[in-house]
């Protein structure tokens, strides 16, 4: 079965690649689970409970720090939490850029098969 991606950018998931949040109280290591031109998903051992953060994370080798609001906060069975934000306070021309370095990442998953 193919599922189809419906969303506004194509997104691409992701295993074993790492994010740091940098929050008020801190920063975190998380692990990123799928990301887009405008925002990701990842999972964390720690419950976040403000608004936005700085995220740190690379796609193909090329390095990105993105200011990203909180949209979707689960639980998770396995007792971590599950996270899904959006980026702001970005231009087009730094969307343009992560969404090459996503591109280029899939071709790569795609030559692996």
């Amino acid at each position: 079965m193919v599922m189809e991606n419906k969303r506004e950018f194509f997104r691409l998931e992701l295993k074993d690649e790492d994010v740091t949040v940098i929050h008020p109280g801190g920063k975190e290591a998380a692990m990123i689970k799928d990301i887009s031109a405008t925002g990701l998903s990842f999972e964390a051992h720690y419950e976040f409970a403000f608004e936005w953060a700085i995220l740190l994370f690379q796609v193909n080798k090329v390095k990105f720090e993105r200011k990203a609001l909180f949209v979707r906060r689960n639980g998770l069975a396995s007792g971590k939490y599950f996270y899904a934000v959006r980026f702001i306070n970005f231009d087009e021309e730094e969307r343009k850029k992560l969404f090459q370095a996503i591109m280029q990442e899939q071709a790569k998953k795609l030559g692996n098969k």
